[in-house]
């Protein structure tokens, strides 16, 4: 995912993808995931409103049936005096039938630090996510990319992706974003400032853009690069946890239904 103002990225890191051919129309899939995971603003927020922000995140995913993956910078669940309740918000994923992935320890990226750190902070940051996985009987193998850097040359990529692959880890793409962490930010400070009219109008058109980028990209991917996606899952990223603050989830879903989508994991 990309930087961003306070209100940083989720770790609802979701990824969409939009996959089309007339063949396959009956099964187009899309796979949500979350980023940065306890949450993107957790260096400004306390354990229980990240706990908080979790449960309300996480209750309409249940109640929906929606499989959803989310990516875990476990630098985050550092906080003197609280670690061990921000660590329960990624139980709170895994109690509730959903899955955890690695998105670095301290969300790295390979284009800056260099492969042997970015290789470094990758095993880092499986420590706490594994034993998490390994007392629900599952096991770690989604990777997704910080700020989806995957290198800066071929080379780089080659050894990061072999790198991954032998630790067992299946990368998970990014192939639509709907920028919902660009809204993010303004609509936290519409918040505070109690201006519920600017917030409502964020809001009315984030939903409005969603369906503009779903239309777009899957004329995109039919017009330009069908056969290549139809083999492929699609991917959705709903870029930050911490946007489940102030978008409901249940609202992009509609708009996913009504394109024909199926969600899977």
């Amino acid at each position: 995912m990309k930087p961003r103002t306070p209100q940083y990225a989720i770790s609802v890191a979701c990824i969409l993808a939009l996959a089309w051919l007339p063949c396959v129309a009956a099964d187009r899939q899309i796979a949500i995931t979350i980023d940065d995971l306890p949450a993107g603003a957790a260096n400004w927020m306390s354990a229980t409103e990240i706990n908080q922000m979790t449960a309300k995140l996480l209750t309409p995913l249940r109640e929906q049936k929606t499989p959803a993956v989310g990516f875990v910078n476990e630098k985050k669940l550092y906080k003197t005096g609280e670690v061990d309740e921000r660590i329960k918000a990624l139980s709170m994923w895994l109690d509730s039938g959903f899955e955890l992935g690695n998105h670095t320890f301290s969300h790295a990226s390979l284009n800056r630090v260099g492969l042997k750190a970015w290789e470094e902070d990758v095993i880092q940051g499986e420590t706490v996510t594994r034993m998490l996985l390994t007392q629900h009987n599952l096991k770690l193998r989604y990777f997704r990319h910080p700020y989806l850097d995957t290198g800066r040359d071929l080379q780089t990529r080659r050894e990061a992706e072999a790198f991954l692959v032998d630790r067992g880890y299946r990368i998970a793409p990014v192939t639509l974003d709907a920028w919902d962490w660009m809204y993010a930010g303004v609509y936290d400070d519409a918040r505070r400032r109690g201006d519920s009219a600017l917030q409502q109008q964020l809001v009315s058109s984030y939903l409005s853009y969603t369906n503009d980028v779903l239309a777009y990209s899957e004329k995109q991917s039919k017009d330009l690069i069908a056969r290549q996606l139809a083999r492929s899952r699609p991917h959705w990223r709903i870029a930050g946890g911490d946007s489940q603050t102030w978008i409901p989830i249940h609202h992009p879903r509609r708009s996913l239904k009504r394109s024909g989508l199926r969600l899977a994991r």
